[in-house]
C-alpha cells in the first residue's frame, strides 16, 4: 500500500472556520466597497470628460468641511474645496465648490483658474486638468485594492481541501 509523505491533517475547529468566513466575508465587501469607489470616481470623470464644458472661473473663498474618523481615536480632519464664480456659456453666473479639496495654502482667492462643469448642473465643477488628466490615482488604487483583497478572500474562502 503506498503512502505519500504527508501526515494526516487533523480538521480545522468548527469556530475557526466560521471566523475565517467571517473575515473573509469582511475582505469581500470591502473589496466590492473599493471597487465601487474606484468605479465612481472614474464614472464622474468620464462623465465629465463627454458633457463637461470649459470655461475660466476665479476663487472667492473655500469650503471648510469637519468630520472625524471612525475606529478607535476617531482623527479629526478638515478638507478644503475652492470655491469658484464662473459664467456659463449661458450667461449665468454661478458660484461653487470645486469637487477637489486642496490644502488651505494652495487656495488663492482671485487667482484664475480652468474649470469644467456640468451644463445641467452648474454647480458640479473639476479643474479642467483633473478632467483631462485620466483615470486619476485614487480609482486606480482603489481598483487594485479591490482585486487583491478580493482575490485574496476568495482564494481563502473557497479552497479546497485535500482529499
Amino acid at each position: 500500500m503506498a503512502t505519500s509523505g504527508a501526515p494526516p491533517s487533523a480538521p480545522v475547529p468548527r469556530a475557526r472556520v466560521w471566523a475565517i468566513r467571517l473575515a473573509c466575508a469582511i475582505g469581500l465587501a470591502l473589496a466590492i466597497g473599493f471597487a465601487y469607489g474606484a468605479w465612481m470616481r472614474e464614472a464622474e470623470r468620464r462623465h465629465m470628460s463627454a458633457v463637461g464644458v470649459v470655461a475660466e472661473a476665479v476663487v472667492t473663498g473655500h469650503k471648510e468641511v469637519r468630520g472625524s474618523g471612525r475606529g478607535v481615536g476617531g482623527a479629526q480632519y478638515v478638507h478644503y474645496f475652492p470655491v469658484v464664480r464662473f459664467k456659463t456659456a449661458a450667461g449665468a453666473a454661478v458660484e461653487a465648490p470645486l469637487a477637489q479639496r486642496l490644502d488651505l495654502d494652495q487656495i488663492k482667492v482671485g487667482q484664475v483658474t480652468r474649470i469644467v462643469y456640468d451644463p445641467a448642473e452648474p454647480t458640479r465643477a473639476h479643474f479642467a486638468e483633473t478632467v483631462a488628466a485620466g483615470v486619476d490615482g485614487t480609482a486606480i488604487y482603489l481598483a487594485v485594492a479591490a482585486i487583491v483583497i478580493g482575490v485574496a478572500c476568495a482564494a481563502l474562502l473557497f479552497r479546497r481541501r485535500a482529499a
